[in-house]
């Protein structure tokens, strides 16, 4: 997928997880953080790529990054997903500042878009490397063209995605 591809999945993904999860307690800043982090997680696994959206933006880090590894390899490994995850879980524990639940929120809405993006890269042709680093190869679901199948793809991403992070948010955090 491109990156406005990228940007919508995590935005709409970012507002619904926001929505899921706002409460009589909650600061204004909480949502705001959340859908603003999901955005800037949807753009950061391309940063690979020193022609993508974010790349362009870190050019010195999109280069070595890419020269390293290549596209769609380390950046897009799912398997970051594991630490993301423990983090958000144990972060009331280990961060007691005012502004803690803020800084959760973004980390949650990193997670929400950085999971759009793998969702939107696995449904392309060029699929992603699910089991990196333990196998470079690449799953993919579809054979659909990044670019021009962009806005079906995002729509399955959101369908698919939404629901299931209103699920979540509602029922396990």
């Amino acid at each position: 997928m491109r990156g406005k591809a990228h940007l919508a999945t995590g935005l709409i993904a970012g507002l619904v997880a926001a929505i899921s999860t706002v409460s009589a307690t909650t600061q204004i800043a909480e949502p705001i953080a959340l859908t603003v982090a999901a955005a800037v997680g949807s753009l950061i696994p391309d940063m690979d790529l020193p022609t993508s959206t974010v790349g362009k933006k870190l050019k010195p880090i999109s280069w070595t990054v890419n020269k390293m590894f290549g596209h769609r390899t380390i950046t897009h490994a799912p398997i970051w997903l594991i630490p993301l995850i423990i983090l958000y879980i144990k972060f009331p524990t280990l961060i007691t500042s005012e502004n803690a639940a803020i800084w959760q929120q973004a980390l949650l809405g990193y997670i929400v878009g950085f999971t759009c993006h793998l969702m939107g890269d696995i449904l392309t042709k060029g699929g992603i490397p699910f089991f990196y680093p333990f196998s470079k190869k690449r799953v993919h679901l579809t054979g659909a063209e990044s670019g021009k199948h962009d806005i079906i793809l995002s729509i399955v991403v959101i369908a698919v995605f939404a629901p299931s992070w209103i699920f979540v948010l509602k029922n396990h955090i």
